[in-house]
């Protein structure tokens, strides 16, 4: 069985057999589907405790891959499962909260090191479906970064990275949202406009996990 194929055993059974989804996902000896593996058996458990054990084991197959912009990417899935819990006690929230800031200053810093404006906007722009819509103080950091990275107007790249951007995060920061569109040309900016309006396809935040993820 591949690599990938294990992944997504991994999140077929997650639900129903987190221990043998949590068997199969520590052996599986590719670092990025260990990682996402590893994720979404985090995202299935109700003990804190053992969620934020196996959390801790994603994060720490994302960011044994040495290329840059492959190990930021795959930490996304670790993230979303930090910032999209459902956190019933403060203390839990605020525990959380400290690791979601020290994964964010970390990977800010890995990312630098990737030569390509492309793909550290696409690293950055994944953290921000990832950290929506819940964590907007800390997706604040990062689209600044994303716009920096993406202030080519005429780069038809750019202008597709801002445009998901604002759509993702438009059904909780609209202002935010009307903003990155502004820097668009006038096609896509009308076509953005319409859609995030008329609340079209496509807006909100990309899905990392089937829902769950309640602390019980």
């Amino acid at each position: 069985m591949s690599a990938t194929q294990e992944r997504d055993q991994v999140a077929r059974i997650a639900r129903s057999d987190n221990a043998s989804a949590l068997r199969i996902a520590r052996n599986i000896d590719d670092p990025w589907f260990r990682c996402q593996a590893l994720a979404y058996v985090a995202w299935n458990l109700a003990d804190h405790k053992r969620f934020l054990r196996v959390v801790a084991e994603s994060l720490e197959s994302g960011w044994s891959i040495r290329d840059p912009n492959r190990s930021v990417t795959v930490i996304a899935w670790p993230v979303a499962a930090l910032a999209r819990r459902n956190y019933s006690r403060p203390d839990a929230m605020e525990r959380s909260t400290g690791i979601l800031r020290d994964v964010i200053a970390r990977l800010t810093g890995v990312i630098a090191k990737e030569p390509n404006p492309a793909s550290r906007a696409d690293a950055l722009l994944l953290h921000v479906h990832a950290l929506s819509p819940s964590r907007r103080e800390l997706r604040k950091g990062l689209l600044g970064l994303l716009v920096k990275e993406c202030r080519d107007a005429t780069n038809q790249k750019r202008q597709r990275q801002l445009e998901e951007a604002a759509m993702a995060i438009a059904p909780d920061d609209l202002d935010t949202a009307l903003g990155l569109i502004a820097s668009l040309d006038e096609n896509r900016k009308r076509r953005t406009t319409v859609r995030i309006e008329a609340q079209g396809e496509g807006l909100g935040p990309r899905q990392f996990f089937e829902k769950s993820g309640d602390v019980r």
